[in-house]
């Protein structure tokens, strides 16, 4: 008797693809490149260091700097697979998130988390698929959330203006939700890299 393989049915449900396509929509890599050069940005020794990973492995507009440097997407895969061999899960939440965001399917990343849980680790498996899980239902909450009139208005301007774009002269996009500075604050939220100030209690 054959038995019928399994599709991640559960995964494959978080995140409506149509949240999915406008959150690459809203994407632009400039400005994630620079929210992520930011994180170093604290200890000034590192610029140097900084800017030339940013060159090689980041900067896809610079195809001359290094002209045989992978691909933004093959660069997510190599990253996810070591970041979910060791076991952080705010780093691998924002390369769960640029690898959606470079063209990667949350299937395939799965299968990537697989692959590497079996060299490392269930533990390592485990966490990487509550992590994928997790960063997929944050996503789909800021998906969720809709600009004001004025500011959709200007979104829908600004992604005309600079759709293809992948250089420093690409148009700025205004700030929104679904934009990757507010993306990754809410990672840090959701993962305790940041704490959301408690509400005060009501004066009675």
């Amino acid at each position: 008797m054959t038995t019928k393989a399994t599709k991640p049915q559960r995964l494959n449900n978080i995140l409506p693809s149509r949240v999915l396509r406008d959150l690459r929509k809203n994407f632009n890599r400039t400005e994630m490149n620079n929210q992520l050069e930011q994180l170093f940005k604290v200890y000034g020794v590192t610029n140097k260091y900084i800017e030339d990973i940013r060159k090689v492995f980041y900067d896809r507009h610079q195809p001359r700097v290094a002209p045989n440097s992978l691909t933004v997407s093959d660069r997510e895969r190599c990253l996810i697979a070591l970041l979910a061999s060791r076991g952080g899960q705010f780093p691998l939440a924002v390369h769960l998130y640029l690898g959606l965001m470079e063209g990667l399917s949350p299937e395939e990343i799965a299968n990537i988390l697989f692959l590497t849980g079996i060299y490392t680790g269930q533990d390592n498996l485990a966490l990487g698929l509550f992590t994928l899980e997790t960063t997929l239902a944050t996503l789909k909450g800021i998906g969720a959330q809709r600009p004001s009139t004025q500011q959709g208005k200007k979104l829908r301007v600004s992604a005309r203006a600079a759709e293809g774009a992948r250089d420093p002269k690409e148009t700025k996009d205004p700030k929104g939700p679904k934009k990757p500075k507010a993306v990754l604050e809410a990672l840090m939220v959701q993962f305790g890299v940041v704490k959301v100030p408690a509400t005060a209690a009501p004066k009675t």
